[in-house]
C-alpha cells in the first residue's frame, strides 16, 4: 500500500546541549566530553562512521573543529556605568538590525567572508554566584566594572558595618585614603564611600539587603546609620 509523502512524519530529532571546556578542539575530545567516554572508545566511534561533524559524516578522530568564517560583525562601544542588563538589551537591537541586514547581502551574493582569528579569542566564564562578593582590594575601575558586569544578576554583594547587602550601583571619588580596603570612609546623603587597594575609594550609590527593596544607599542609611572606620 502506497501512502502520500504528506502523511509521511520524519522521524523526531533529538538535541541536547553541552557546555564544557575541553583540552583540545579534536573531534575525538569533544565526543569524549559530550558523552562521558573514554577518549580511545570516542575514537573508535567516529571511525566507525557512527558521528556526524555539520550533518555529514568523519570518520577522523583527529578532525579539528573550528569556528565558520565571520560574515557580519559590528562594533559597539560599552558605556563607563553600562550594567550588562543595558548593553543586553541594546545588542538585541544591534543585533536585529545586523542580521536583516547580513540576509540581504547573503541573498544577493554581496557578503565577504572573513576566517576568525583564534588568536583574538577571549574565553568568558559561565556567570555564578560565586563571582558576587566584591574584592575590596581591586582598583575602583575594577570594583565599578564588577558591579555593573553583574548587574542584574547574579549582582555583586559586600558585607559593611555588619550587614550583607547587594550592590547594584556605585561612582568614583577623588579620595585618597590610608584606611584598608573595605573600611568604610563615609556614611551620608551622597553614599557609602569605601575604601579601595591603592589608596582610592569609590562611592556606593544603590543598594539593596536582605528583605528589603531595591534602593538608594541615601535611603538605606535612613533606617540603618552606618559608621565610618576613620
Amino acid at each position: 500500500e502506497q501512502i502520500p509523502l504528506t502523511e509521511v512524519a520524519p522521524p523526531e530529532q533529538k538535541m541536547k546541549e553541552i557546555r564544557d571546556t575541553l583540552p583540545s578542539l579534536r573531534l575525538d575530545a569533544l565526543v569524549s566530553s559530550g558523552f562521558g567516554l573514554a577518549r580511545g572508545k570516542a575514537a573508535a566511534l567516529i571511525e566507525s562512521g557512527r558521528v556526524e561533524l555539520n550533518y555529514a559524516p568523519c570518520i577522523k578522530p583527529d578532525r579539528v573543529v573550528r569556528a565558520g568564517d565571520v560574515i557580519a560583525a559590528r562594533e559597539t562601544e560599552i558605556g563607563e556605568f553600562e550594567t550588562s542588563g543595558e548593553l543586553f538589551d541594546r545588542l538585541k537591537t544591534l543585533g536585529a538590525e545586523l542580521l536583516a541586514e547580513t540576509v540581504r547581502k547573503i541573498a544577493s551574493g554581496s557578503v565577504i567572508r572573513v576566517p576568525q582569528n583564534e588568536a583574538d579569542a577571549t574565553y568568558t566564564k559561565m556567570l555564578d554566584k560565586n563571582m558576587s562578593p566584591i574584592d575590596w582590594n581591586k582598583s575602583p575601575r575594577e570594583i565599578v566594572k564588577h558591579i555593573c558586569g553583574l548587574n542584574p544578576w547574579p549582582v555583586a554583594t559586600t558585607e559593611l558595618d555588619g550587614v550583607f547587602f547587594r550592590v547594584f550601583g556605585a561612582e568614583y571619588t577623588d579620595t585618597r585614603t590610608a584606611l584598608a580596603p573595605g573600611k568604610i570612609i563615609s556614611a551620608g546623603k551622597a553614599g557609602i564611600e569605601v575604601a579601595c587597594g591603592g589608596g582610592r575609594s569609590l562611592r556606593i550609590t544603590e543598594v539593596q539587603a536582605a528583605g528589603k527593596k531595591r534602593m538608594s544607599a541615601a535611603a538605606f542609611l535612613l533606617g540603618h546609620p552606618m559608621k565610618a572606620d576613620g
